[in-house]
């Protein structure tokens, strides 16, 4: 026979606090408001959890800032929890690794991502801003994109931006390790941006079409992109939780709706994907209907936000 272990009315005033503090993103708080009062060993199990969760979000936030020392120690806490989901513990297992492989591999990071675009692009380059909690993408809780993307009238781009961002189309690795560098350097010098990186669960492509793949020898980019941002930012990507039904159908001749129709989620995974944010990874942002309908499904099957990054932004015409 089973015991059933209940709370106090304390006990459990203080467990709704720690819930709402969660919710806010205050978890020091949420810790301190749980070790504010005693619990029993079998009533602390009840709560591995709910301790979880705020330990993980902690440590995530310490990552954020550059603090891994303090974020691996949260993360190992997690691991210790007997309650914890499996989806959790995959999650902070991906992250220590990243941290542990990132330490030597990425040293100058820290410069300001101006100065590397200009590095890299000339002096002439212009910075867009980071757009929170926009109007003009449903469903999509922020977006950024480093920079303008002018579409080549004949083979290739006049501007040097552009010709890369072209490049990394065209599946081109040291290209494709170049420009992530980037957005991770955009990411990590951004204030906007920085909070997102405190919150991030995952990063996730949006899958490319399949004829363009092929065409590059079963090469999709953008899903490189993502795992060579992974390794800079420390942040598990996730290939293959959303897929984009097979065809030869461009998106540029479809509306809203039959983008939406075009992409489905992988089976299962919703269990993965509840109450986590969520950053999409793309090269070129258009019109924005692919990331509003990546970003309504996932939404749609228990993603707390979703964000999005691209490389570039087709300027608008004149």
């Amino acid at each position: 026979m089973t015991m059933r272990v209940s709370f106090s009315e304390k006990q459990e005033h203080v467990v709704s606090r720690a819930q709402r503090l969660l919710a806010a993103r205050k978890y020091s708080e949420a810790i301190s408001t749980l070790e504010s009062i005693q619990f029993q060993k079998s009533q602390r199990s009840m709560l591995e959890p709910l301790l979880g969760e705020v330990y993980y979000g902690r440590g995530k936030m310490y990552q954020g800032q550059g603090k891994d020392k303090l974020a691996i120690e949260d993360f190992n806490r997690v691991l210790h929890f007997d309650e914890v989901l499996t989806a959790t513990r995959e999650l902070i297992r991906d992250r220590l690794n990243l941290i542990k492989n990132q330490t030597t591999r990425h040293n100058f990071i820290n410069n300001t991502y101006e100065g590397m675009m200009q590095e890299v692009c000339g002096s002439s380059i212009r910075f867009l801003k980071p757009t929170d909690r926009s109007k003009k993408f449903e469903y999509v809780h922020g977006w950024a994109s480093l920079n303008y993307y002018i579409p080549p009238q004949n083979r290739f781009p006049k501007d040097s931006w552009s010709r890369r961002i072209w490049e990394v189309k065209d599946g081109r690795w040291q290209r494709i390790n170049e420009c992530a560098e980037l957005m991770a350097a955009y990411l990590k010098t951004n204030s906007a941006c920085r909070l997102w990186l405190e919150s991030l669960d995952f990063l996730v492509p949006i899958p490319s079409n399949e004829q363009k793949n092929s065409a590059r020898g079963g090469m999709d980019s953008t899903e490189c992109l993502s795992e060579e941002l992974s390794k800079y930012v420390s942040i598990p990507h996730r290939s293959r939780l959303i897929h984009r039904e097979e065809g030869d159908r461009n998106s540029r001749n479809m509306n809203q709706d039959q983008v939406l129709n075009e992409y489905y989620l992988e089976n299962g995974v919703n269990d993965r994907i509840k109450s986590r944010d969520i950053l999409l990874v793309d090269d070129v942002l258009t019109r924005g209907y692919t990331v509003r309908a990546c970003s309504k499904h996932f939404l749609d099957a228990g993603a707390s936000r979703v964000y999005v990054l691209t490389l570039a932004l087709t300027r608008p015409k004149k």
